[in-house]
């Protein structure tokens, strides 16, 4: 019984009850990522390896990340450097391709120029993030996204693979608007020369190989790859296919054979130089000379406001 007033000190002790714990794991992806304020995602090796591709450039996966668009066509339309200098292809967010930073395995694999350097083969690649923005300062400095591809490694198992793709112009058809060129240097103009069809000429050889294995069983591993490509390839660019383009027209032939056949004694006024008044001072010539001198320059200029045809 404890009384009005009376502090009262009982001891006891608390007995340790049977602890359990679970441990969940799960593959999808969390809607909320609250461990940190960055854009990133990672193209593990499933998608590398199942996915299709043109070149084995795997990099070009980028582009199905949102945000990420073509940086070749943007230097295209807006971008007013040289040409043919190198960048990445990926646009983040509109940037022109050439500030992004690829590293490999935490080293930089960036040219001087904002381009790509040559790094691993497409069945090296274990796995690749993608940095889009807001990324922390220990991926680097660099104003457009930052890429980390990560190596494969070798395994207690001696695994390996070996690819070929090969392309031949013998097993393409032939492009309906490769042409040969209609006039060729050193040889005699012609108003009837045309340009004949051509084929391209395609010889690609993509090939390579790889291979992991353990040198010290648990330990060390040594995972190698080699990527060859040999391309000949020759496209046709023609620049004329018809010279009859120089020739004059139907309308412009008759007058000039009617001029042709008169008589040298019959002056005409033939050439002018004011578009505006084609009678205002014209140069008379006899109609034989006219002819020719129209047949000269309806060869290279056709603009009937710069020549005069007179007939009587």
């Amino acid at each position: 019984m404890v009384n009005v007033g009376q502090t009262l000190i009982l001891d006891f002790q608390l007995r340790v009850a049977t602890g359990t714990a679970q441990i969940e794991v799960t593959s999808e992806t969390p809607a909320v990522e609250t461990a940190r304020s960055s854009q990133a995602d990672t193209l593990v090796q499933q998608y590398i390896a199942d996915l299709p591709i043109g070149r084995r450039d795997y990099l070009t996966f980028t582009l199905l990340v949102p945000g990420v668009s073509n940086s070749n066509t943007i230097a295209d339309n807006a971008d007013f450097r040289v040409k043919q200098t190198p960048q990445s292809g990926l646009s983040f967010y509109g940037s022109n391709g050439r500030g992004n930073s690829v590293t490999v395995d935490g080293g930089e694999a960036n040219d001087d120029a904002g381009g790509v350097r040559l790094n691993l083969s497409q069945d090296a690649v274990q796995e690749f993030q993608i940095n889009r923005s807001n990324y922390g300062a220990e991926l680097g400095g660099a104003s457009g996204a930052t890429i980390n591809i990560v190596s494969k490694s070798g395994t207690n198992d001696l695994h390996g693979s070996l690819f070929g793709f090969f392309r031949n112009d013998a097993m393409d058809a032939r492009d309906p608007f490769a042409f040969t060129q209609a006039l060729v240097p050193g040889q005699p103009f012609s108003l009837t020369a045309q340009g004949q069809p051509i084929k391209d000429s395609l010889n690609r050889q993509q090939f390579g190989g790889n291979v992991g294995f353990p040198l010290r069983k648990d330990t060390t591993f040594l995972y190698l790859a080699y990527e060859g490509l040999r391309s000949d390839a020759q496209d046709a660019v023609p620049l004329l296919t018809n010279s009859n383009i120089f020739a004059p027209t139907f309308t412009q032939q008759t007058i000039i054979g009617n001029l042709a056949a008169q008589p040298a004694t019959n002056l005409v006024p033939c050439i002018t130089t004011n578009p505006s008044n084609p009678l205002s001072n014209p140069l008379i010539l006899p109609a034989p000379t006219c002819a020719f001198a129209l047949q000269s320059l309806l060869t290279v200029i056709q603009t009937p406001a710069q020549i005069l045809l007179y007939l009587r």
